[in-house]
């Protein structure tokens, strides 16, 4: 346990930058610009907007209900629901509820990381079996008695797990500190809507699914992230030509002999992706969160094969290491 906290360490040392000081400079430009939007416009102002929401907080009555008009919206104060302005003043009209908002927006932040530790995992996969046999630093790890088994393992958990969770822990962050000015605003300028809006946000739930959602997701894209250790492995010179070549090679040769797409379609379902439209509170992790369905057989192929490509990484690590 000692050798694996010891090169867990290692790897923080060595990409501190990566793993947390970048996303710490996101989160605090962050909040500085939500803390600069407050400011600009104040409770009793017309608009409060911060990325993914807009939310209209100033009160203007409407003479015939107990709502407010504001460019595409009516705000129904008892209802505590934005309607589109066509459908008019009707009770009975449904329309988004401001939790949906704030909890769609909860949402969109973590995704917003999560895309930046996917930016991170990439390239540090990538390079990392690659970096060291470049600079020569592998001569000095190869006399460790630590087995490389342990050394892409290592490095392998802390791309697919460690990067992403950390950057939900700094998103949990953003997310409490926009809820906060939400909730200030909101209540100072419409409390009827926030009223109404609190006891349906269910953060405690939001918060849950997103600390498991790293884990879905570094289970479905286990053979992309597989195959980008062992390009960093293969490579002599340029990993990323390594990782993209030869798959694209091998698209084209299937498009134009067979006239089918298999593969760049099952590489493509295990790419993350979401869309906030239509999104599901919490989001379908079988339909929505990702690519393809979360079916049995593709996940076994998926871990088959990245149990390959990682096989092949830790040979190439041990048998050639020169460049």
């Amino acid at each position: 346990m000692n050798v694996y906290l010891s090169l867990i360490k290692r790897e923080f040392q060595e990409h501190s930058g990566l793993f947390v000081w970048l996303p710490a400079a996101v989160t605090a430009g962050l909040i500085l610009i939500m803390l600069y939007t407050a400011w600009k416009f104040p409770p009793n102002s017309a608009l409060f907007e911060f990325g993914l929401i807009e939310l209209v907080v100033n009160k203007e009555p409407d003479a015939e209900a107990d709502t407010v008009k504001r460019q595409d919206y009516i705000v129904d104060f008892e209802a505590g629901r934005l309607r589109p302005l066509e459908q008019g003043a009707d009770a009975t009209a449904n329309g988004t509820t401001v939790s949906e908002i704030v909890s769609e927006s909860l949402y969109g932040i973590q995704m917003m990381y999560l895309s930046l530790a996917g930016f991170v995992m990439f390239f540090y996969l990538l390079y990392c079996l690659y970096s060291d046999r470049k600079d020569r630093s592998i001569l000095f790890w190869k006399s460790m008695p630590v087995a490389e088994i342990k050394n892409v393992a290592v490095k392998f958990l802390v791309a697919i797990l460690a990067v992403p969770l950390i950057a939900t822990a700094f998103s949990w962050v953003v997310e409490l500190s926009f809820l906060s000015l939400v909730a200030y605003m909101v209540d100072k300028g419409a409390p009827e809507i926030w009223s109404s809006a609190w006891p349906n946000i269910d953060l405690i739930r939001t918060l849950f699914f997103q600390a498991w959602s790293p884990f879905l997701i570094a289970l479905w894209m286990l053979p992309i992230n597989a195959w980008l250790i062992f390009a960093s492995a293969l490579a002599r010179r340029e990993p990323f030509l390594i990782a993209i070549i030869p798959i694209a090679g091998v698209m084209i040769i299937e498009t134009l002999i067979f006239g089918t797409n298999h593969i760049s379609g099952w590489i493509g379902e295990h790419f993350v992706f979401v869309s906030l439209q239509g999104l599901s509170l919490p989001p379908d992790t079988t339909q929505q969160l990702y690519g393809g369905s979360l079916g049995v057989a593709d996940l076994i192929a998926g871990m088959v094969f990245a149990g390959a490509l990682l096989g092949g990484a830790v040979w190439l690590r041990n048998y050639r290491f020169e460049l």
